[in-house]
């Protein structure tokens, strides 16, 4: 299981009668493609996590689970596409950018053991 969540903000994305607008998101991937020699990892995948909210990623062993969290923190770089953290194009920040990104970020990953 992997957890992504934000720690900075804890906004709502709500669009009010006011007509604000609401906040960015804080994890944005774009077309992002990763393979490690000639295994695929991930594809052309695209997504969105908005400001405040929490998102789970469940799937098998090898699945992108913890790659996607790498590509999240800048510790892998995609292929191709583009990835976004709270407004800011990571896949190509210098390593020195990242670490300070990378204090505005919690994540939890943890395997889960279900039977049936």
């Amino acid at each position: 299981m992997l957890l992504i969540t934000t720690t900075r903000e804890r906004e709502r994305s709500t669009t009010g009668s006011d007509g604000a607008m609401p906040p960015p998101p804080a994890v944005v991937f774009e077309h992002v493609s990763l393979a490690f020699d000639e295994h695929v990892v991930l594809r052309d995948v695209s997504f969105s996590v908005p400001k405040g909210t929490m998102r789970i990623l469940l799937g098998a062993s090898g699945a992108g689970k913890s790659v996607l969290l790498k590509l999240i923190l800048g510790l892998l770089r995609p292929d191709s596409g583009r990835i976004f953290v709270n407004g800011q194009r990571i896949d190509d920040m210098r390593e020195r950018d990242l670490l300070q990104m990378r204090a505005d970020i919690a994540a939890l990953q943890r395997e889960l053991n279900v039977t049936t």
